[in-house]
């Protein structure tokens, strides 16, 4: 009876062991190669794209100046400016004009009671046409040849007057052209042309005053305003850009 027993259990295991010997084994699954990250590329999500605003614009052939930037100032054109004096010392009897006023050259600006001229008195004119930027006299004072009584000045035709590092001057020169901002008017550009490159390094900022001719017909800038100032110093051509924004 025993060796029944175990005669059975030798053939089952047996049994199970040729089943196990009939089973196939499964391939190893192969390794996925991991995704590559390109730092170039920016994916957004559904989430993100509902508070972005994508604008595309074309790239574009053309020409690209490279600037040079100065602090500078406004100043009247100094060729189209004229200081009005008395030819005979005297009296200033009369003053016709007071400041901003218009005058046309010829017009009599004022009145001086001289003893040279034996009681006639002498008519002091207008030697441009312009704008009273300075009065200097009052009437009834005495006034010669020195005393200046009006400044006279073209408002449409300003200097910009930009101060160049002594490091930069090599690469400005006449006619090239030139923009800046001055504080009244910060969000917008003024246009000009360098007309003159100064001759002499101011020995404490070391810098070199370069003129700008700027149209003024609308009257806006004003002699004494600051400016910052870029004058283009390069220009490249068929440059591949893009805006700004």
């Amino acid at each position: 009876m025993s060796h029944r027993i175990i005669s059975l259990f030798t053939i089952a295991l047996l049994a199970i062991g040729l089943a196990g010997c009939g089973q196939k084994a499964e391939p190893a699954a192969e390794a996925k190669p991991e995704a590559k990250h390109d730092e170039n590329i920016v994916t957004l999500t559904p989430e993100n794209l509902k508070h972005v605003t994508l604008k595309t614009e074309p790239a574009t052939l053309s020409s690209l100046g490279t600037t040079l930037k100065a602090a500078g100032r406004i100043s009247a054109n100094l060729n189209k400016t004229a200081k009005v004096t008395s030819t005979f010392e005297g009296r200033l009897t009369k003053l016709n004009f007071d400041l901003n006023d218009r005058v046309t050259a010829g017009q009599v600006m004022a009145l001086v009671e001289s003893p040279e001229l034996l009681g006639k008195q002498l008519e002091i004119k207008a030697p441009i046409e312009g704008v009273i930027i300075e009065r200097k006299a009052t009437t009834g004072e005495l006034v010669d040849k020195a005393k200046e009584i009006y400044t006279i000045s073209d408002p449409t035709q300003l200097w910009a007057i930009a101060e160049v590092k002594e490091r930069d001057i090599a690469a400005v020169k006449a006619n090239q052209d030139a923009t800046f901002a001055a504080l009244a008017y910060p969000d917008e550009k003024f246009h000009g042309k360098v007309i003159l490159v100064g001759n002499q390094v101011e020995s404490g900022s070391r810098t070199i005053e370069v003129r700008i001719a700027v149209d003024n017909a609308d009257g806006r800038l004003k002699p004494g305003m600051f400016a910052d100032v870029e004058i283009v110093t390069t220009i490249l051509g068929n440059v591949l850009l893009i805006p700004d924004s």
